[in-house]
């Protein structure tokens, strides 16, 4: 009966001890996926700050896009207003021959 015991108490023991070598690898594998979701968490976080700055950059240059083709406009704008000062005043200058003319 002893020896029967102290064969259960082994076999026991033994069983004991694969399950908690099973249960040692089950808490590495876990410790190893944690490990693994917390580096794609920071590489996500870092994809994340990086698009935003690049939404930033992005709506930067086109707010400078749209201010050099309002400047562009603008100096067209101008041009056309001198051009038809230029025009005007050419035209007085031609009514005012016209005028002189026609009284001699």
């Amino acid at each position: 009966l002893q020896d029967k015991l102290t064969n259960l108490s082994a076999a026991h023991a033994e069983e004991l001890s694969e399950l908690k070598e099973d249960h040692r690898e089950d808490l590495q594998e876990e410790l190893e996926k944690t490990r693994r979701l917390k580096a794609q968490s920071a590489e996500l976080e870092a994809l994340r700050r990086r698009l935003s700055k690049a939404e930033t950059e992005s709506a930067d240059m086109v707010s400078v896009t749209l201010l050099q083709e309002a400047e562009l406009k603008a100096r067209q704008a101008d041009q056309q207003a001198a051009q038809l000062d230029v025009q005007t005043i050419s035209l007085h200058h031609a009514l005012a021959e016209a005028d002189v003319a026609r009284q001699q």
